[in-house]
């Protein structure tokens, strides 16, 4: 597989990432295209210091940067003062004392030892008030990515760079506090799915282009060819599944909007134990998921009309819904030839490396809901 990374640095871009290791890792192979490598478990605050101190190197290029961190992700635990800001003053259940507990340790402290199971003890007993404390540790974190960020943003932009940088901010999942019963980011659900992708374009596209919030649904896999065309480059000849979203933000984005870019979007996701197999697709306003598990050969099944039940709340599987039988088959039958196609794929990719994980690589990963026992 051709990384967009490797497209940016064959076209002669300097490249370079700084990451806070776990899925994105040079034990992964993922550092492959980046001139620079720079992987660091450590808060977003010090990681991003780093690419900003990259990036404003005097005679710096032509450039393509990868900033990425966990700080958005369990465990929640935010400096303390935005903790405070953002909580119930009032909570004093045991998320209180937990927090309490963890904050008075040195930060990497504080992070290995809440990865452990007791940050979870007893979350199937947890209140209202205790699942809401949890959310607002989270909305915590948010603030403290989104000020780390407005300090690059605005650094970058008020130099010399301000006037030709592109800016592409996206996530690769979202978490769920009990929305459909559950924790963190092990169903497919929109809390999980619906995430952010923001694009800011160099004033002299913005200009002629459009500011807005764009409604088609779109998916990660375009990222890369959009990313593409807004350095001037092609993509023609690789071997990608996304289209760029170019059309969605020039002027003339409205007749885009029904036209090739309103598409299917499909998702996956598969769960040890089991393993549960989970697929979905989204398609004019529908939502079909699928989940199967293989050890007991038992399939699952949702249907959402998302227009009108944008919490996912109502399953029209089983419903005398107008339209509901018609639309059903035909994202069943959307989500076959997805599932033909990337068989296919897998055919022709072939079998990749097995890597052996060492302690601590197996922990963090664990602790971030990505692997079961290794």
């Amino acid at each position: 597989m051709t990384t967009l990374a490797e497209v940016v640095s064959e076209r002669g871009w300097e490249t370079a990432a700084f990451v806070s290791g776990g899925n994105l890792s040079q034990r992964m192979d993922l550092n492959r295209g980046f001139d620079t490598w720079d992987e660091r478990f450590e808060n977003v605050t010090e990681r991003s210091r780093a690419a900003l101190s990259w990036m404003l190197k005097p005679g710096r290029g032509p450039f393509f940067t990868v900033l990425h961190t966990y700080q958005v992700h369990a465990p929640y635990l935010p400096p303390r003062e935005l903790a405070d800001r953002f909580v119930d003053p009032a909570y004093s259940g045991p998320l209180r004392e937990r927090l309490d507990h963890y904050l008075a340790l040195p930060e990497k402290a504080a992070w290995e030892a809440a990865v452990g199971p007791a940050y979870w003890e007893g979350l199937l007993d947890f209140t209202d008030e205790d699942v809401r404390f949890l959310s607002d540790l989270y909305d915590a974190e948010i603030a403290h990515l989104d000020e780390s960020l407005r300090i690059v943003f605005e650094t970058v932009m008020r130099g010399e760079l301000g006037h030709r940088l592109a800016i592409v901010i996206l996530s690769d999942h979202g978490e769920e506090f009990r929305d459909h019963g559950k924790y963190q980011h092990d169903q497919i659900f929109e809390e999980h799915l619906h995430v952010p992708l923001m694009i800011k374009l160099p004033p002299k596209l913005e200009r002629s282009g459009w500011t807005g919030r764009v409604q088609t649904p779109v998916s990660l896999i375009d990222v890369a060819p959009t990313v593409l065309e807004v350095l001037g480059l092609s993509a023609d000849g690789l071997p990608w599944q996304g289209r760029s979203l170019m059309p969605l933000l020039g002027p003339d984005r409205e007749k885009h909007e029904g036209g090739e870019l309103s598409r299917p979007v499909f998702s996956q996701l598969v769960v040890e134990p089991g393993p549960q197999y989970h697929r979905s697709v989204v398609f004019n306003d529908w939502k079909y998921i699928r989940v199967w598990h293989e050890n007991i050969d038992h399939t699952r099944e949702w249907l959402f009309n998302l227009s009108n039940d944008p919490g996912e709340r109502r399953n029209l599987i089983d419903v005398d819904h107008s339209g509901a039988p018609k639309v059903l088959a035909t994202l069943r039958e959307l989500l076959e030839q997805q599932g033909a196609q990337d068989a296919d794929l897998a055919r022709r990719v072939g079998d990749g490396i097995t890597e052996a994980l060492d302690a601590e690589g197996c922990q963090r990963l664990r602790a971030l809901g990505y692997v079961g026992d290794c």
